[in-house]
């Protein structure tokens, strides 16, 4: 359920990039979840203090209620603002229950009943207004950008193919879409 992660930061263009690589433990699928952040996190910005929290986490699939409860349950005591969950496995029609019983807004990507699927959750206490949201068709990518304490943000959850013959694809539809 865990995955291993490397942080990389870059400043591009005076903004920062988060780039979180994982691997996961159990099939070696590399998961990217991109932040671009128009500000650092953690730093004086306009004589006020910004934090914002994130957590990602391959949940190898959430369609069972009990484990699906569990797993927000667990989210919510970590007290971030916004949750990357990878290999959701989810379909359109689970929409209106997770939303639900996450209680606060969640955006989809998804995949099948036994692959794929990512989404962004965001805390049901977060005051963060969604200004914008992308998803694919093939349960890879989620993409939202959000006003957070009048900071624009670009949130984007990836879950990439391990298939070399499907990267390429993927690499560019991921450019365009960012």
């Amino acid at each position: 359920m865990f995955v291993s992660a490397v942080g990389l930061y870059f400043f591009l263009y005076f903004r920062l990039t988060f780039v979180y690589l994982c691997s996961c433990a159990y099939c070696n699928h590399l998961l990217f979840c991109f932040l671009f952040l128009s500000f650092a996190t953690g730093m004086q910005l306009h004589n006020s203090l910004c934090k914002f929290d994130v957590f990602s986490l391959n949940v190898r699939g959430i369609r069972d209620q009990i484990k699906r409860r569990s797993v927000f349950s667990f989210l919510k005591d970590q007290k971030a603002y916004i949750y990357f969950l990878q290999e959701t496995y989810s379909e359109p029609n689970d929409e209106k229950v997770w939303k639900k019983e996450w209680g606060g807004e969640v955006f989809f990507s998804h995949g099948t009943k036994h692959s794929k699927g990512v989404c962004i959750l965001i805390s049901p206490t977060a005051q963060i207004q969604v200004n914008y949201s992308y998803s694919d068709n093939s349960g890879r990518i989620v993409l939202i950008t959000v006003s957070l304490s009048g900071h624009k943000l670009t949130l984007c959850n990836i879950y990439a193919p391990n298939n070399q013959a499907n990267q390429l694809q993927f690499m560019q539809e991921l450019n365009n879409c960012i």
